[in-house]
């Protein structure tokens, strides 16, 4: 029976020997480098694939016609020159980009400052897509670990280290309640609509950003760390959490939750409330449908390679397929050899409320087409999901596809209701 392999923990990116953060230009030459470099060996395995069956089918006509022999013999020598040539080009291609990476690298590194890409609204973006896709693989790399976030409070686009100076200066008005948003995949807290954290108040909004490619699981271990440091740098004394994630985010809190309750933290004491909006909590469909037509391009020999390559997608992604959420989710086996959903529930814990938002396409919520399309990513059975208890409140938007709720006015309605609602909870 295979077995999961261990996933590298995340890193936090080191500073440079001389004492300068890592240079995320460099960081995506390099990676650039990498994937042209994975792309040619995928592209030269199909090829090599390719020839052998000629080879076979060459043998076993000779075999059978004698006479046919020396065209058998002449197809081999002209599938030996073809398959040398292959190799000889794919060397160059690899050899070219790594050179080009590297005068590329040192030319951004020399003209630009190191660790500014992300602070930017283009390059962050561009960044979030690039560690959504392969954030597991950049992570686990001192060359390219630049590339990616660790899980960091952010605000106006600016990390904020989480210390009590750095904290009191960014929040000067820091209430005793706060709502932490957790972002969904290839996204960063730039996403969320601008109303929001005046819909919160009175409580005091906590913009999140993350690796979205690492593990769901890992992200959670991430996060209850974080609000464990925030609850005890905060300005002032804590007295109220609510968590509040779109899509992936969603998995992340409940993660992130599962993390806390096995730690025993004393954040869960101030928790509240967990708001999530279009979280697949059973699953996202087109991951479930990726994995089953990437196994099924294993079949065949010439199509295997590009089915190791597509098998490259970040953990996170194969995390979407069920929701899983806790290491024990995938039964102890490698992602890629699950088909079946072998999650479990983890429940909140007691005495937290769970509010839910779903949206569909169609204007109709209970017809077909929204049963089926559901937002265009999240179907409302997956959404609408709870975790071994009920929904204190359960809000369906229709005619809204996925991202519409990070911007919406029903959404920022039910957020103001839960902080104002809850206030005398805390």
């Amino acid at each position: 029976m295979p077995t999961m392999a261990e996933e590298p923990p995340p890193r936090t990116a080191t500073p440079a020997s001389d004492g300068r953060p890592p240079h995320q230009g460099a960081a995506a030459a390099r990676a650039t480098a990498a994937a042209v470099s994975e792309v040619s060996t995928t592209v030269e395995r199909m090829q090599r694939a390719v020839f052998a069956r000629i080879r076979r089918s060459s043998t076993a006509v000779s075999t059978a016609v004698p006479s046919a022999s020396p065209v058998g013999d002449t197809t081999a020598s002209i599938v030996d020159l073809l398959e040398a040539s292959a190799a000889l080009t794919h060397s160059a291609v690899r050899l070219t980009g790594s050179a080009v990476a590297a005068t590329v690298g040192a030319g951004l590194q020399a003209k630009t400052p190191p660790g500014t890409l992300d602070e930017s609204p283009r390059g962050a973006a561009t960044l979030a897509g690039i560690s959504a896709a392969f954030g597991d693989h950049l992570s686990s790399s001192a060359g390219t670990i630049a590339l990616t976030t660790p899980m960091s409070v952010r605000r106006q686009g600016r990390s904020v280290p989480v210390t009590a100076a750095a904290l009191r200066q960014s929040y000067p008005t820091a209430a005793p309640g706060v709502a932490v948003f957790v972002h969904g995949l290839a996204a960063t807290e730039l996403v969320w609509g601008e109303h929001y954290p005046a819909a919160v108040q009175p409580l005091t909004a906590v913009m999140l950003r993350f690796n979205t490619g690492v593990s769901v699981e890992a992200n959670g271990v991430a996060l209850n760390q974080l609000l464990a440091d925030l609850v005890d740098q905060w300005p002032v004394p804590v007295e109220r959490i609510v968590l509040i994630g779109h899509s992936m985010g969603g998995l992340v809190i409940r993660s992130g939750i599962a993390a806390g309750q096995a730690g025993d933290e004393s954040w869960l004491s101030r928790l509240t409330d967990v708001v999530t909006l279009a979280t697949p909590h059973r699953g996202a469909p087109m991951e479930k449908v990726a994995s089953t037509a990437i196994r099924a391009l294993r079949l065949d020999a010439v199509a295997s390679p590009l089915a190791d390559l597509f098998n490259r997608r970040s953990r996170g992604i194969k995390d979407l397929r069920f929701g899983a959420v806790h290491p024990e989710d995938w039964g102890r086996l490698d992602p890629d050899d699950v088909l079946h959903d072998t999650t479990s529930p983890q429940p909140l814990p007691a005495g937290v409320d769970h509010h839910g938002v779903v949206a569909t396409l169609a204007a109709d919520p209970g017809g077909l087409s929204a049963h089926t399309l559901g937002d265009g990513l999240v179907r409302p059975a997956s959404a609408s999901y709870t975790p071994g208890g009920e929904h204190r409140t359960l809000i369906h938007i229709p005619a809204a596809g996925h991202n519409r709720l990070l911007d919406h006015p029903d959404v920022a309605a039910l957020l103001h209701d839960v902080a104002v609602a809850g206030a005398s909870r805390a």
